[in-house]
């Protein structure tokens, strides 16, 4: 059973047929043998076969309950890993399921093998997501993740029920959406290499599937403030933290543990470089370290996953404000009614310690890089914020200067008497596409914790030893 009418995302079955013919895909597979097959095409065969099975409640509940999971840290089913599973109550496996609703003469075996890493992946939406799923009524729309230029407009080509339409990739659609796509968040290898940074997820014909392990950080984890606990303002110098036991702690290391964007300016520019059907947001961090000299300066990054709902969230401290932010002037569809409900309702439930004294919400992050020794590092660290974007790799060289004292962090076994200043480079890469976020120096000897927190331009965030 569908529900709503979709009359804002579906354009007119004549148009869309006229494009589809004027595109086709001239590539076929005859029987087994196997030729060059477009990746394109097989992703929309898969997709067809996909949006006519989930006339099925059990395939929706299936899905509904695999994209829970969150295998690769986000509401992703990867194909490969659920291709054979039993289907609840159909006693049949999901890839038999799919073929059975195939009408092309390419199998979806042959479309799993040629696209390894396939994925059906459930956008967060602002506050919507596949929890929110009802299987017994909602029959998802199925997108492709692949943009098409029609007009002025940029588009997905869809399936609802295996009919195609085209739907807005720029505007979030009201209702929960499937993505089909080739997962960003795994990597595939023949052998995986001995560290702690990646985790094996499963293996399929012999081949590792691996995550990163920064990927699989939950959202919303409530994280302990540090500081002195006796000072409510959480204020506690690090000397005093690391130095506690006596000697400099190595098991305590500068972490990122809040972080919050304070302008609804910035955070539209986030959500418009960033198409609704990527899933959650990632903002990498880097720090960079100086050293005694200048060949031994340093940098360390640090990764986070962030859903959209949330990154929106902690830019705004009114519901008004939510949704003026996302949809500024008129609206005929009545989005900001059911945002400034939505808002209230997420607000209700946010954790009350992450709220500072001026009365703006956090979202806590859990990025750790290193132990702050400052007769080793110096007296600053510099931090580099991103927002990820696809695109290629880049590097670029990073100046810094650090100064040294003799009189902080004497029992540092680096401790040399050293004063002055040192300065030197360090080198970074990073997605050339990355939205920049800003950065920042942060200083040895500055008060840390929630009320103590930094602002560089519409970023404010919290360093702290834990």
């Amino acid at each position: 059973m569908k529900i709503l009418k979709r009359p804002f995302i579906i354009f007119s079955c004549i148009i869309v047929m006229s494009i589809m013919a004027c595109k086709q895909d001239k590539l076929t597979v005859d029987g087994d043998n196997q030729v060059e097959i477009n990746k394109d095409k097989l992703i929309e065969v898969f997709a067809i076969s996909l949006s006519n099975s989930l006339e099925l409640t059990e395939m929706r509940l299936f899905l509904k309950e695999q994209s829970l999971m969150k295998i690769d840290g986000d509401y992703n089913v990867i194909v490969n890993l659920v291709k054979d599973m039993n289907v609840n109550k159909l006693n049949r496996s999901f890839i038999e399921v799919l073929e059975s609703y195939n009408s092309s003469n390419i199998s979806i075996s042959k479309i799993i093998e040629k696209v390894p890493k396939l994925d059906i992946r459930f956008p967060s939406l602002i506050f919507k997501n596949v929890n929110n799923w009802d299987t017994e009524s909602l029959h998802p729309i199925v997108a492709i993740r692949n943009e098409v230029l029609i007009g002025d407009n940029y588009m997905f080509k869809a399936f609802d029920s295996g009919i195609p339409s085209y739907i807005s990739a720029e505007e979030e659609p009201s209702e929960i959406t499937i993505v089909i796509g080739e997962n960003e968040r795994i990597y595939t290898s023949s052998i995986l290499k001995s560290n702690n940074k990646s985790k094996e997820l499963f293996t399929s014909n012999g081949i590792k599937y691996v995550v990163d392990k920064y990927e699989l950080s939950e959202d919303f984890i409530e994280l302990e403030i540090l500081g002195d606990k006796s000072n409510d303002q959480g204020k506690s110098s690090r000397e005093k933290l690391y130095y506690k036991s006596g000697s400099l702690n190595y098991n305590i290391k500068e972490t990122l543990t809040h972080f919050r964007l304070n302008s609804g300016r910035r955070v539209r520019d986030i959500f418009e470089s960033n198409s609704w059907a990527d899933g959650a947001l990632e903002i990498e961090c880097f720090m960079i370290l100086g050293g005694q000299d200048e060949n031994n300066f340093k940098s360390i990054k640090s990764v986070q996953s962030i859903s959209r709902n949330g990154l929106a969230f902690v830019s705004s401290t009114t519901s008004s404000e939510f949704a003026n932010t996302f949809f500024p002037g008129k609206n005929p569809f009545n989005i900001k009614k059911l945002l400034r409900k939505q808002y209230d309702k997420f607000a209700k439930n946010w954790p009350a310690n992450l709220t500072s004294s001026d009365g703006k919400r956090w979202y806590p992050m859990k990025m750790q890089f290193h132990n702050w020794s400052p007769h080793r590092y110096g007296d600053v660290v510099k931090l580099i914020f991103k927002e990820v974007d696809n695109g290629a790799t880049i590097t670029k060289v990073i100046d810094h200067s650090v100064g040294f004292d003799a009189s902080i962090g004497k029992k540092d076994k680096f401790n040399i008497g050293l004063n002055g200043e040192k300065s030197g480079k360090t080198t970074i890469s990073y997605i050339d596409k990355s939205d920049e976020l800003g950065e920042a120096l942060v200083y040895y000897y500055e008060d840390y914790g929630l009320n103590n927190y930094r602002t560089i331009g519409d970023v404010q965030f919290v360093l702290e030893p834990k």
